[in-house]
């Protein structure tokens, strides 16, 4: 089934959208403040985060990405019974705060993808909400890989899209990706110093460049380091 993935996303990808969008995809991980590759710690099952867990995530582009000139995000997600996680969106330029829920509907094993149900980027004053469902597998040979597939459907009328993602460790604590959010193509490459740490550098519509950073952590382990303190 990974083979089968990463298939799909190559072709893809060699078939760029020829047609000029007035809109980014529904996965655009500049609008929605997440990127589903970030896998980087052990807080994640299945692209889920683990119940107690919480990922920080922010990206910045400098060139205004979407008809309405956001320039990024940030993002706070919280992992609840090892099946849920949610959390909440908010615009560098519009401060606009949008939330997000998906669930694990099956989970991934040996030979088995993962089954990923979500809704993100909705608010009550906003129409960009919209829902997915995607195929997610890692698997471990020379170096790690993680891909998903899926569709998503905007809630404001327009066609469902595809969505596909791939990442590949390359060397200790690094990593390329590439993505296509339904609508454009972005690749990036990632590094981690340290366990919980993660920075990135990403090429937005593949024109203009965008960084990130990731940080995860524990809630409890948080909760452990507080009250043995003095």
């Amino acid at each position: 089934m990974s083979r089968n993935l990463i298939l799909i996303f190559s072709i893809l990808l060699l078939a760029r959208v020829s047609d000029a969008q007035d809109h980014c995809g529904t996965a655009c991980p500049v609008c929605t403040g997440e990127l589903k590759l970030d896998r980087n710690s052990e807080s994640y099952n299945s692209q889920l985060l683990k119940s107690g867990s919480f990922n920080w995530f922010t990206i910045y582009t400098p060139v205004p990405h979407d008809e309405d000139g956001e320039k990024g995000s940030t993002s706070l997600s919280f992992g609840l019974f090892n099946r849920l996680e949610t959390g909440l969106t908010m615009g560098l330029e519009s401060w606009e705060v949008r939330g997000k829920i998906k669930t694990l509907a099956i989970p991934e094993s040996k030979f088995r993808p993962a089954l990923i149900a979500g809704v993100g980027n909705f608010s009550p004053t906003d129409v960009e909400s919209n829902g997915y469902l995607m195929l997610a597998k890692g698997i471990m040979w020379t170096f790690p890989i993680w891909s998903y597939a899926g569709m998503a459907k905007p809630f404001d009328g327009r066609k469902v899209e595809p969505i596909l993602g791939l990442s590949v460790g390359v060397v200790p604590s690094s990593g390329l990706m590439a993505i296509y959010d339904g609508q454009e193509f972005h690749l990036g490459a990632a590094y981690q110093p340290i366990k919980f740490l993660s920075f990135g550098a990403m090429a937005v519509e593949m024109k203009h460049l965008g960084l990130f950073a990731s940080f995860n952590g524990n809630l409890a382990a948080l909760k452990s380091t507080n009250t043995s303190e003095p």
